[in-house]
């Protein structure tokens, strides 16, 4: 049996990153999972393979919470409204 790593899973006879995209952060990537291919059926190749995936995808979580930070940061415009004067 290959080993084990919580983030690389076989589907149909080939080796798939998997990361959960947290909650706070899904409305904004618009899913609940990254899914990529590893294009391989040996495990100690996926385990190479994985890492920079990995991290490609933590990295768009992160920039997605930060979005959403600075989005709440921002204040809303003023809308400002205009007395029409009738002659």
């Amino acid at each position: 049996m290959a080993g084990t790593a919580p983030n690389i899973v076989l589907r149909k006879g080939t080796y798939y990153v998997r990361v959960q995209v947290p909650t706070d952060v899904q409305p904004i990537l618009g899913k609940r999972e990254f899914w990529e291919s590893l294009r391989t059926s040996n495990f100690h190749d996926a385990k190479k393979a994985a890492p920079p995936i990995i991290a490609k995808f933590k990295r768009e979580i992160a920039a997605a919470r930060n979005s959403a930070y600075e989005a709440a940061l921002t204040p809303a415009p003023m809308v400002v409204a205009q007395r029409s004067l009738h002659c």
